[in-house]
């Protein structure tokens, strides 16, 4: 994949000015807040269920497929929108969208990444992944301006156009992209029998490998992914701390607006924080690469990775506790900063991945990330019975605090005993 078309991809497929206005499209419609709740849940359903099974489909029969259905899928949904005047219909546009998520997650980062290897260009997959990120940001912070005033101005019909258009390009963009997947099992590192290394570290017989994947090749690509996951201490804590600790950024970006209505309760000053804070998770992930380089010069990236956590988790604390528009600068730096360590934990595990699925580890982790998030929302819930945003954001700081501090000492005592 040539990295304009990741970039036109990317830019295409979150330029999508629907995103902010759905919601208030369905209730215009006579849906009660109760059957929106049950057609976000519909959508996460074939999300949850698809995750794995779509990632070892794009290890054993190739990346680009996936990508393709499953954007076309995502355009799909906002078509059947257009002439939607009932729940079903609605709800059939979210599975479509759900399941396009499935597809795409973890395709499009082996797509990339496979792509730039065949080509010797391994290492730079962080700067233009990061570039990618960057992009999908901006466009997501012109979606949530131009979404309202083409709605406004010429209503929900030529929205969902816009929309349809719009991912109808990025699946053009795909379209030149070869595919340089090697099936799961074909010339893979891991039939190098001579290679001890990979048989300590999967405990597994090289010869059993092979034979489990002639047997189950599903089951050997989830094994292995797994193993690969939970084996080795190097990849299990930035794993969990992208999990745990990141993830957590991407949960409470959903509360965004409620901080911004703290300042000024006004619609057009929502619209503008929340374009301004993807365009400052655009300025984190283009410094990811940055970072990351910096990081890597004193050896091993996860302490460095788990400190810039840390100093992140501490800014969204003095924000949160000190309730000043001052301090909207250290609620920024936050958003910059966990937006950058998620692209370089991603290129991380990225460059670790050999004998294991490509896309089934990324599903896993998405997988976990969507229960995780499922949960968390439900302890939100239950916070915010009896605290406001800012009393969540100091408990949310606090926890990070404390999770990375664990996971340092994790490290460290993983570091003495090796």
């Amino acid at each position: 994949m040539k990295s304009k078309h990741y970039y036109i991809y990317q830019l295409s497929r979150h330029l999508i000015p629907v995103y902010p206005v759905y919601l208030i499209m369905f209730t215009e419609h006579g849906l009660s807040m109760s059957s929106i709740s049950l057609l976000l849940m519909i959508w996460a359903l074939p999300v949850v269920m698809l995750e794995i099974p779509t990632g070892v489909f794009s290890d054993l029969y190739g990346r680009k497929a996936p990508v393709l259905l499953g954007t076309m899928l995502h355009a799909a949904c906002f078509a059947i929108w257009l002439f939607a005047d009932s729940f079903l219909m609605f709800a059939l546009g979210f599975v479509c969208w759900g399941i396009s998520e499935a597809l795409i997650s973890g395709a499009l980062e082996a797509l990339l990444f496979e792509s730039l290897e065949s080509d010797g260009l391994a290492d730079q997959f962080d700067k233009i992944y990061a570039r990618g990120e960057s992009l999908a940001r901006i466009a997501l912070a012109a979606a949530m301006v131009s979404g309202g005033l083409i709605t406004q101005l010429l209503g929900y019909g030529v929205t969902l156009t816009v929309s349809v258009i719009a991912l109808i390009v990025a699946t053009v963009a795909i379209l030149p992209v070869r595919d340089q997947h090697v099936r799961y099992g074909s010339g893979r590192k891991i039939e190098q029998k001579t290679s001890p290394a990979l048989t300590e570290e999967s405990h597994i017989p090289l010869e059993n490998q092979a034979t489990e994947d002639e047997k189950s090749p599903s089951l050997a690509v989830l094994k292995s992914s797994l193993v690969f996951l939970l084996h080795s201490k190097t990849i299990l804590i930035p794993a969990l701390l992208g999990l745990l600790v990141i993830g957590i950024y991407a949960i409470i970006d959903e509360y965004d607006a409620a901080v911004a209505a703290q300042y000024m309760p006004s619609i057009m000053f929502i619209a503008l924080w929340g374009a301004g804070r993807f365009i400052l998770e655009a300025v984190g992930a283009e410094l990811a690469p940055i970072i990351n380089r910096k990081i890597k010069r004193h050896g091993d990236p996860i302490p460095g990775i788990i400190v810039v956590s840390i100093l992140a988790a501490a800014a969204l604390f003095i924000f949160a506790y000190i309730r000043s528009p001052i301090a909207i600068i250290l609620y920024a730096l936050y958003f910059m900063a966990m937006a950058a360590m998620q692209v370089i934990i991603e290129d991380y595990i990225q460059q670790k991945i050999e004998n294991a699925g490509r896309s089934t580890v990324h599903s896993v982790l998405s997988l976990a990330l969507n229960l995780y998030a499922m949960l968390v929302l439900g302890l939100i819930a239950i916070i915010m019975t009896r605290a406001d945003i800012h009393d969540l954001l100091v408990i949310i700081a606090i926890y990070a605090i404390i999770l990375s501090a664990a996971l340092y000492a994790f490290y460290i005592r993983t570091k003495k005993h090796s």
